[in-house]
């Protein structure tokens, strides 16, 4: 199942390309991550992509966000100054080759990478707004390097809502290149599911009620699978 393009509000030339070429070369050169690893990020890591996080959204967002609320996600009574950021995201990137191998049943945590980006919320009363993009430069320091994905923002508050910690669940954020497209998968929740944010199917727009039927992980990967097979059959 395609999803939905996603819109995002940018802060210097198109980036949303340059991000998924710069997420394959950080793939290419990182294994495939273990099933009980996904969730055990190092916590040196996770600070310091906060950092990279606050210092982007004091110096440069909130300040052009001040000038046109609209564009940067906020409602117009919204205080841009209360601003405050939630815990940092990790995004992951799904492999081809697995993809392609895939079994029915088959864990969608065994197909991913990470990517070395993180997707950090920004939030007026705990409500997400948008998202700040942060990403590990060549001399391995983080920087904020993007500002948008308003609907993935707002999406994302819901699925942990309907997911939470508190109840052992870790949703996964997941990108796939070949369908220019973000998903998510719940590995506490089975079957083995693999859905599109923003799905008319999974029903994600709905904010309130019981979590929705999340999407078959074999039918989703399916799609991709046939994208990949057509652009091998291509000259």
């Amino acid at each position: 199942m395609q999803s939905q393009p996603v819109h995002h509000f940018e802060t210097s030339p198109p980036i949303h390309w340059l991000v998924l070429l710069a997420v394959f070369t950080i793939c290419f050169a990182t294994g495939l991550v273990a099933d009980d690893s996904l969730v055990q990020t190092n916590a040196a890591e996770i600070a310091a992509v906060k950092q990279a996080a606050q210092k982007a959204l004091k110096e440069l967002f909130l300040p052009r966000a001040e000038i046109n609320k609209k564009s940067y996600g906020f409602e117009d009574n919204d205080v841009v100054a209360d601003a405050a950021l939630k815990p940092p995201v990790e995004l992951f990137i799904l492999d081809d080759k697995r993809v392609l191998a895939y079994q029915s049943g088959q864990p969608v945590s065994s197909l991913l990478k990470p990517t070395g980006q993180w997707f950090v919320p920004v939030a007026i009363g705990g409500t997400n707004r948008a998202m700040i993009q942060v990403t590990q430069t060549a001399t391995n320091k983080w920087t904020g390097s993007g500002w948008g994905w308003t609907p993935l923002a707002r999406d994302w508050q819901s699925i942990k809502k309907w997911w939470p910690a508190s109840g052992g669940f870790t949703p996964l954020f997941i990108i796939s290149p070949p369908m220019a497209g973000y998903y998510f998968t719940v590995p506490q929740v089975q079957p083995a599911n693999l859905t599109p944010f923003m799905s008319p199917q999974s029903a994600i727009a709905a904010k309130d009620g019981p979590p929705p039927a999340l999407d078959d992980a074999s039918q989703t990967i399916q799609g991709i699978r046939q994208v990949l097979v057509q652009r091998k059959k291509e000259p």
